[in-house]
């Protein structure tokens, strides 16, 4: 059995009451050390194509140390063949390598080295994504998204829509409209957006395709600045390969300066709110996964906190703007689990 020094005051003794005085001083003594304990059950965290990047599954929410030790976590898949599982931030980020489900073994260890263990699965789950009927009729759909556009006052940019959407096997239909059009004219001919910088300010234009199986839309800010302003390109967001799952009543920090990209090198400032419903695709048109929120808000320049308040899925958006008024914006997606049972 491992023990631990606990420091007590005790009172020094004198054998006669004449000048005795009282002495507090200091002796150590031993008592157990405790393991920690293993809380509730850590829930099944899957990927799936249709609506759940791979997990990061926040494992710390399910342990505790009954002396308040500080914990260090390791994981372990129960088939490396199908899972590859790392530790990073109390968080165990599980990657499928195959089309199927294992379990992973993970062990919380204190000072001394004792432990405790949970398990819980993982891996693929969800049919591959089928062939398309001949004739079935699939809405049409935003693939990547249109940056934000600097323009110069006096010229014009071009974007190719078709870069943008997906419309097959039907013949898109494209539309634009400009918030502002005495600083941002648009028109379209073909699959082809015509911007043209009229006055200094800027707009939001907005870029619709329609099929007879449905409509997808795309919007983004365009900035008309003087001809002599120095060119300037939108942020870069570079995304995010995993969604956050946390058990409700818990949160955490994240610094997200790391998944976007200035092309000039700009300090670029952050905002973050809870978007809008996490989608399940369907080739029928996209239905939402079962709602979750979380709590979101900017604690310092680059990073942000998020808690979990509601079991479901929730989206977090984060807008990056850079200092000519450029934004990018990014989706986080983060699965709110049941309370840890105690």
């Amino acid at each position: 059995m491992r023990f631990r020094a606990v420091s007590a005051a005790i009172i020094a003794a004198c054998t006669s009451l004449a000048g005795c005085e009282l002495v507090d001083t200091v002796a150590p003594f031993l008592v157990p050390n405790r393991a920690p304990v293993a809380l509730g059950e850590i829930p099944p965290a899957y990927r799936n194509w249709r609506y759940a990047p791979s997990p990061d599954v926040a494992v710390w929410p399910y342990f505790d140390d009954p002396d308040g030790d500080a914990l260090t976590f390791t994981a372990t898949p129960g088939d490396p063949e199908i899972l590859r599982v790392r530790v990073v931030d109390g968080f165990v980020e599980v990657r499928a390598l195959r089309w199927r489900t294992a379990a992973v073994t993970v062990t919380a260890t204190d000072p001394s080295g004792l432990t405790a263990q949970h398990r819980f699965d993982s891996g693929e789950t969800g049919s591959l994504p089928g062939f398309v009927p001949p004739g079935y009729p699939v809405p049409p759909r935003s693939t990547v998204a249109i940056p934000s556009l600097q323009v110069l006052r006096g010229q014009r940019a071009v974007v190719h829509l078709g870069a943008h959407f997906k419309a097959y096997p039907f013949e898109p239909t494209f539309e634009a409209i400009s918030s502002s059009p005495g600083s941002v004219e648009v028109s379209v001919s073909g699959d082809t957006l015509a911007i043209d910088g009229v006055d200094l300010g800027s707009a939001l234009v907005t870029v619709s395709v329609s099929t007879e199986a449905g409509l997808a839309t795309q919007e983004f800010k365009v900035v008309v600045d003087a001809p002599t302003a120095r060119l300037n390109s939108a942020p870069v967001f570079q995304g995010f390969s995993s969604r956050k799952v946390i058990p409700q009543g818990i949160g955490f920090s994240l610094d997200i300066s790391p998944y976007f990209l200035d092309p000039e090198e700009d300090p670029l400032a952050y905002a973050a709110k809870q978007g809008g419903p996490v989608l399940i695709v369907r080739f029928s048109g996209d239905i939402p996964a079962p709602i979750g929120e979380a709590a979101v808000s900017v604690a310092s320049a680059s990073r942000i906190d998020v808690r979990g308040t509601r079991t479901g899925f929730a989206r977090v958006t984060i807008t990056a703007t850079d200092p000519g008024g450029l934004p990018v914006h990014g989706d986080l997606i983060v699965e709110v689990t049941p309370p840890v049972r105690r």
